[in-house]
């Protein structure tokens, strides 16, 4: 099951968490998002602070922590904690602009990025 950190804002930080969560699905493996580090949640009104951004503003992206098999992976310590960086530092994995892309387990083929 892997981890995906969520921690920035909404130009690199969400194409990075989008470009693990396109490798977890080309891996076919499982995963949850966490926001642990994510400034988009404060708030200058303490009152005002969100639980989740992507929760307030996006539909539901992964398994939510609470999940049964993420549970179980992390009391059978198989939590794999992604790395955005493995994913920006190669053109081919971070889809630049006029390459074709495919995700087979999607059924996407010859997709632009």
């Amino acid at each position: 099951v892997y981890q995906i950190a969520f921690m920035a804002g909404l130009t690199n930080g969400l194409k990075m968490m989008l470009l693990m969560v396109i490798a977890a699905f080309e891996e076919n493996k499982c995963f949850f998002v966490t926001e642990n580090h994510n400034h988009l949640l404060v708030r200058d009104d303490k009152s005002q602070e969100l639980e989740t951004f992507i929760g307030r503003y996006f539909e539901p992206i992964g398994l939510p922590k609470t999940d049964p098999i993420v549970k179980k992976a992390r009391q059978e310590n198989r939590i794999q904690k992604m790395d955005w960086q493995d994913y920006w530092n190669t053109e081919e994995k971070r889809r630049t602009h006029g390459r074709l892309n495919n995700i087979t387990s999607l059924g996407y083929e010859n997709i632009e990025s």
